[in-house]
């Protein structure tokens, strides 16, 4: 989260030309994060070596190796590519939505929160075709504004 606030709710630098500047990236979080990615490696390679392909049969696992793979791979986007590039923007939205389903799968163990986590699951899963009829509708209005006044910014 600290990384967060430091490098991407910064106000944004151009040159004297005009481009955008990106921040370099903060390499003392990124080596923590890096760091703490090396326990979820390893207890899961050790779970994956000890059961071998029924590893790959609880559903779970999927996501975890997702968090781990996604998360090297953003350290390694924000390191080459930039810090405020497309790509790895893209990928830090991707790790913080995985994260965010491990810490729901993590609260569901508490009872307290078990509830409402569940229902939470259910909610969305429920949502899943007024979500995509959402999506399609954010998709043409952002189609309609860019047609009425394009936006120069890269992301768009």
């Amino acid at each position: 989260m600290k990384y967060i606030v430091d490098i991407f709710l910064q106000d944004a630098k151009f040159d004297s030309e005009g481009v955008r500047i990106n921040p370099d990236p903060d390499t003392y979080l990124l080596r923590i994060i890096c760091v703490c990615l090396v326990y979820p490696l390893l207890y899961d390679g050790t779970q994956a070596l000890k059961q071998g392909l029924e590893y790959l049969s609880d559903s779970w696992n999927y996501l975890d190796m997702l968090h781990i793979s996604l998360g090297f791979y953003n350290v390694k986007c924000q390191w080459s590519y930039g810090t405020w590039e497309l790509q790895s923007k893209i990928v830090m939205i991707i790790v913080i939505l995985v994260c965010l389903m491990k810490t729901f799968f993590f609260m569901r163990i508490v009872m307290s929160f078990s509830y409402i986590v569940t229902m939470i699951i259910n909610v969305v899963y429920d949502l899943q075709v007024f979500l995509l009829f959402f999506t399609i509708l954010v998709i043409m209005f952002s189609a309609v504004f860019d047609v009425i006044a394009k936006n120069d910014a890269v992301e768009y």
